[in-house]
């Protein structure tokens, strides 16, 4: 009986210079792809995430402002004054000349009403967005209207409240 040599198991040399060395061209355009599901879903978030946290910013630095308006007339008895630029940054530390993402305008009547506004600067995403606080003092209560309106970032614009979130279309009853 002739036996056949065994043929070997693997072969120490290559027939391609470089075959067995790294990925297949499957493998990558695989992975190009996952990739590129996963950044067309985590992109949009993360640009609505930044949008609500720069939203929730001017919102809190609105507050801010109407108890400084609030402590201002309960002092000074009249809201006349409230808008001098130095007399906010110096009481609420609210420098609104120099805010790099919002302009801020702060009017008031000599009696009884002010109102102040954020609108987003010009090159920000939030460029054509504005927030609107009108304080309306009388002798016995205040009355706080705010508004929000804003086009070419999703949010809706709103009448008589600022929104919580991106898919707020209307305001609470009460508002």
């Amino acid at each position: 009986m002739t036996s056949t040599p065994a043929l070997p198991l693997h072969t120490t040399t290559p027939t391609h210079p470089n075959s067995g060395c790294g990925f297949s061209m499957i493998e990558l355009v695989v992975v190009m792809a996952i990739f590129g599901i996963l950044a067309t879903i985590a992109i949009p978030m993360y640009t609505d995430y930044i949008l609500h946290s720069k939203i929730s910013k001017i919102q809190q630095s609105l507050n801010d402002l109407t108890l400084f308006a609030k402590n201002y007339h309960q002092t000074n008895g009249t809201p006349s004054g409230i808008c001098t630029s130095n007399k906010i940054s110096t009481d609420t530390g609210i420098n609104t000349d120099t805010d790099k993402q919002w302009v801020y305008s702060c009017t008031n009547t000599p009696t009884s009403t002010i109102t102040m506004t954020a609108t987003g600067k010009s090159g920000d995403a939030l460029s054509n967005t504005t927030l609107t606080l009108i304080l309306d003092f009388t002798p016995s209560s205040i009355t706080e209207k705010r508004s929000f309106t804003s086009t070419g970032i999703g949010w809706t614009s709103l009448t008589s409240c600022w929104p919580d979130s991106k898919s707020q279309t209307t305001c609470p009853s009460g508002s």
